[in-house]
């Protein structure tokens, strides 16, 4: 077998170079350009799951498919499942063995893709070719977390598709993390 790939990164730029152990090149990512274009393609739906924890303890988690025209989710916590249909006409919500009722409150935040649409920053961490490992810069707002400042994003890109986004940081309720 040989050696692994060995990631060539200049920190100044947004692109990675990949040199394989063959000595092959693959050609440099632009990793803003991979990032939009991965954004994009979710534009149809899809599904995802988002764990969030503090201090180490999940807090709450979330099941659901983002739809062009709205959501469907189940979300839970310690107090239990709630059940979500968010379209421009209203959300409905049902409790865990309860019934659906139209729910005039504001609809939970279900685009996590929405962030990286306007990061401040993208860099490239790692490419072997298949997977591209960014790192999204994106402010805490754009991510429903009080206080100012930025947050790092760990974004994997594979095949050119969005597969997981993960970040870690510290808010006033304690340390926050969530993985989708």
């Amino acid at each position: 077998a040989g050696a692994a790939p060995t990631v060539v990164a200049d920190p100044g730029t947004a692109a990675a170079t990949v040199v394989t152990a063959a000595g092959a090149t693959l050609a440099p990512v632009d990793g803003a350009a991979l990032l939009q274009q991965a954004v994009a393609a979710t534009g149809g739906g899809y599904h995802f799951n988002q764990t969030a924890t503090v201090d180490g303890v999940v807090a709450l988690t979330i099941d659901g498919d983002r739809l062009p025209d709205g959501a469907r989710l189940v979300v839970s916590n310690e107090a239990g499942l709630v059940y979500y249909v968010i379209k421009p006409e209203g959300t409905w919500l049902m409790p865990d063995n309860g019934e659906w009722e139209l729910d005039d409150s504001e609809p939970p935040t279900v685009d996590s893709i929405a962030a990286l649409s306007a990061p401040t920053s993208v860099a490239v961490a790692s490419n072997d070719g298949t997977t591209v490992q960014l790192t999204v810069t994106v402010p805490f707002a754009s991510l429903g977390i009080t206080g100012e400042g930025d947050v790092p994003l760990q974004v994997s890109v594979v095949g050119g598709a969005l597969n997981t986004i993960t970040y870690s940081t510290t808010t006033p309720e304690g340390r926050t993390a969530a993985a989708t």
